[in-house]
């Protein structure tokens, strides 16, 4: 289930252009077949531990991934204040920080349980992660290999109920990526462009 969880994320990520499009192919069953192998060989490495470290390791690198959850939310509620959502927390900035302080110390402390090993190895994967992007960034750039469009759409600050459909860099703080078959209005489930606002 991981592998196959793992190989069509994937695969959803070279559709939305932010991999390389060849991981997008798909096999005549529907399977993504370049995704698959790599899950493939991960799992394969894994074989070498214990089934303790493996799921030890999974649960060291899902905190620093509800870690990383967090600070956006806390960052997007500072940062984005306008930008449209289907749900908001019915709280101020610091009320959201004191909802958030019982998750992050009880996520720190399962972290502080892990041994030596597992710390290593997730440090070296946190490390790999921004080395990695910029590769693939760098591949994008210099077209070492085909990408699918990224479609980037800036909303307004100033007015939420107003949407500017335009290129911009990634990185800006107010930005929704949309598949190559997604509406903004369909992302945000909104009557956001029924009045023929594009």
């Amino acid at each position: 289930a991981e592998m196959s969880s793992d190989a069509f994320l994937l695969q959803g990520m070279a559709e939305q252009g932010m991999l390389p499009a060849v991981l997008a192919v798909r096999s005549e069953h529907g399977s993504p077949k370049l995704g698959l192998l790599l899950s493939s060989i991960g799992i394969f490495f894994m074989m070498f531990s214990t089934f303790t470290e493996v799921v030890e390791l999974l649960n060291f690198l899902y905190c620093i991934a509800q870690l990383l959850e967090l600070a956006a939310f806390m960052y997007l509620r500072i940062y984005a204040k306008d930008l449209p959502r289907k749900f908001v927390v019915p709280l101020n900035t610091w009320g959201c920080a004191a909802m958030l302080t019982l998750p992050v110390v009880f996520i720190f402390f399962i972290m502080s349980q892990a041994t030596m090993r597992t710390i290593y190895i997730s440090a070296a994967v946190v490390v790999a992660g921004p080395l990695v992007y910029q590769i693939i960034e760098l591949a994008r750039r210099r077209q070492w290999c085909e990408f699918n469009e990224l479609n980037y759409y800036q909303v307004g600050k100033a007015d939420t109920r107003t949407a500017v459909q335009a290129p911009v860099e990634p990185g800006d703080s107010t930005l929704l990526l949309l598949g190559p078959n997604t509406t903004l209005a369909d992302s945000l489930e909104s009557p956001l462009l029924a009045n023929g606002d594009s």
